[in-house]
């Protein structure tokens, strides 16, 4: 805890500024996994600065499922004026909801990825704003949804259940929702690959938090009102290239990558090697369905 507040004070210090920030950030990042509370307010801070990690980001994560998006207005049971994502990131859920509110408004701590929702998603009833998870800039009892898409695991869980509570109507729902490890139904392979790619080489170089809430996928968190379940499967079709891409944009393999002074391309050639003891010439060659849940749980304030 100490010691990587340390780090964080001095990546603060270099205002987290070229090559030697990332450096800083390597002394956090443990080989046996130093991936505490500290750790996540600091990689919230410092990961999505940099525009390439950003741009990946916004390029191959998982689009929010729009069934998702309408079991919450179902909940809401009422049309919903006002929708807040939290930890937007580039606006890759948020652009999703677009069609389910009358304004929706993301928020995230990263102006980089403002940025890039800014520019990408932004329109006359979209809007992105500074904020963070304990600090949403909404009134009183004057928002309809809150919506954090893959974010909630940087984020102080009770603090932000307390903002929570301050900003939702009464009636007004909290979902959260998370990610889980992409398979590929064409290839028990490749599936077996990406399980492994997850549990066993980046784990070190991942917050402790998202594991433990992509497991329980939210469900173990203590919600103040009562709470529904939904878990729908994102499926599309892509090949080879298309899953190291998804690979490239999480962020345990920008750590890893941090850690070991690799470049992208260097790093994903390592992310192939691995695959690569996996599976066959054939599964890189072939298209393939990717297949990735998204697990939900939202909650509804009372009337």
């Amino acid at each position: 805890g100490g010691a990587v507040g340390g780090v964080a004070l001095r990546c603060l210090g270099l205002r987290f500024a070229g090559i030697g920030a990332r450096d800083v950030l390597a002394e956090a990042l443990h080989p046996n996994g130093l991936m505490g509370p500290t750790y996540c307010r600091l990689l919230t801070l410092r990961l999505f600065v940099g525009k390439e990690l950003s741009e990946r980001y916004a390029k191959y994560r998982t689009r929010f499922p729009s069934q998702q998006c309408a079991i919450i207005c179902e909940l809401l049971g009422r049309p919903a004026k006002l929708w807040v994502d939290v930890g937007c990131g580039p606006g890759t859920s948020t652009m999703q909801m677009k069609s389910f509110s009358k304004h929706i408004l993301g928020i995230d701590v990263s102006e980089t990825q403002l940025e890039i929702a800014k520019r990408d998603v932004a329109d006359s009833a979209t809007s992105f704003a500074i904020g963070g998870c304990d600090n949403i800039p909404m009134e009183d009892a004057s928002v309809d949804v809150v919506t954090a898409i893959q974010a909630a695991h940087y984020f102080n869980i009770p603090s932000f259940f307390q903002e929570v509570d301050r900003v939702l109507k009464p009636g007004g729902v909290l979902a959260l929702a998370c990610y889980l490890v992409p398979t590929t139904p064409t290839s028990p392979r490749l599936t077996a690959a990406l399980k492994h790619i997850n549990d066993v080489t980046l784990r070190p170089y991942t917050p402790d938090s998202r594991y433990e809430m992509q497991e329980k996928k939210y469900r173990h968190l203590p919600f103040k009102y009562p709470t529904r379940v939904s878990d729908v499967d994102v499926c599309y079709d892509g090949v080879y290239d298309d899953i190291l891409h998804i690979l490239s944009s999480w962020s345990g393999f920008e750590n890893y990558c941090i850690y070991h002074k690799l470049m992208l391309e260097e790093g994903m050639s390592v992310l192939d090697k691995i695959i690569s003891q996996f599976v066959t010439d054939e599964d890189k060659t072939s298209p393939h369905v990717i297949s990735v849940t998204s697990a939900m749980i939202a909650s509804k304030k009372p009337i």
